[in-house]
């Protein structure tokens, strides 16, 4: 039975996908809340009696029934069966043991992978806890088949989505702006930019307006990673990249810290793609650090 992680900053449509899919294959979908592990447990068993039309009442005393009980949803299907649980780091935040348990149900001699056809999807939006799942000697390493990170559109993709391709000026200009994050669009009030002339007044009344959704996006990006509890110094190193600080030296003496204080501050704004290294093909230890994310 294969198992596949996906993983994404909010934002990128990634609900959409996954309800999509488990619609279109008749699965079984369920997003997670920052509750506890008896909460998510009842709304599981909940969502599971609904879709299976149980009239009788259902209830998980712990993960290992509940997983079964997914998992099971595969048997004697013609087709397989997709079952996604999406912000899967807010069930590790109750349930730190999940990973062992799911090593332990999807063994490759055990029935949900020989006999039952479902394929579980493990969604999440904290990229760092979502890689976390696979490094090393983590329980669910050689459990999956399949790793995939959604990730915003491209430049000519978000042109399209935002009905600008006609004008690739304004287009380009848009794009460093807002980039090619879906959701972006309708966060912006769902109208974009008419014309490079009416551009800056778009800009002021959207993106710069402290009631747009848009206005306090930054900080939130930041926030959503669990790795990161004080933003302060990690807001300070993405200014000095955007004012023009793309050596490491260069970052330092903007923030004021030794150059050797920043190597977790610029790998964790790497990982969660907010900034990206680029080396020198010519000599070594010469990267130099770009913004990724408008």
């Amino acid at each position: 039975m294969p198992n596949a992680q996906a993983g994404c900053r909010r934002r990128q449509g990634k609900t959409y996908l996954l309800q999509s899919l488990t619609e279109a294959s008749d699965g079984f979908y369920f997003a997670a809340l920052r509750q506890s592990r008896a909460q998510n447990l009842q709304r599981l068993a909940e969502a599971y009696q609904a879709h299976t039309h149980t009239r009788a009442r259902v209830s998980f005393q712990n993960w290992e029934e509940a997983l079964d009980a997914l998992l099971a949803l595969g048997e004697n299907a013609d087709t397989p069966v997709v079952v996604a649980l999406d912000e899967f780091p807010y069930l590790l935040e109750g349930a730190p043991e999940l990973p062992s348990v799911l090593q332990a149900v999807l063994s490759p001699r055990g029935t949900a992978a020989t006999v039952w056809r479902t394929r579980l999807l493990l969604c999440g939006s904290a990229l760092s806890t979502m890689r976390g799942l696979l490094a090393g000697t983590a329980p669910l390493r050689g459990r999956t088949v399949l790793e995939l990170a959604v990730h915003p559109f491209g430049y000519r993709d978000a042109a399209g989505y935002w009905n600008v391709a006609h004008d690739p000026a304004l287009a380009m200009q848009l794009h460093a702006l807002v980039g090619g994050t879906p959701a972006y669009l309708d966060m912006s009030g769902g109208e974009p930019p008419r014309s490079l002339d009416s551009f800056d007044a778009w800009v002021a009344a959207t993106l710069l307006n402290p009631a747009s959704a848009m206005f306090r996006e930054g900080d939130v990006l930041l926030s959503e990673e669990d790795r990161i509890t004080d933003t302060t110094p990690y807001l300070a190193v993405l200014a000095a990249i955007s004012s023009g600080a793309t050596r490491r030296g260069q970052i330092a003496a903007a923030v004021g810290r030794p150059a050797d204080a920043l190597a977790h501050p610029l790998t964790v704004l790497t990982e969660a793609r907010l900034i990206r290294g680029l080396d020198d093909a010519l000599k070594q230890k010469r990267t130099t650090y770009h913004v990724a994310e408008p």
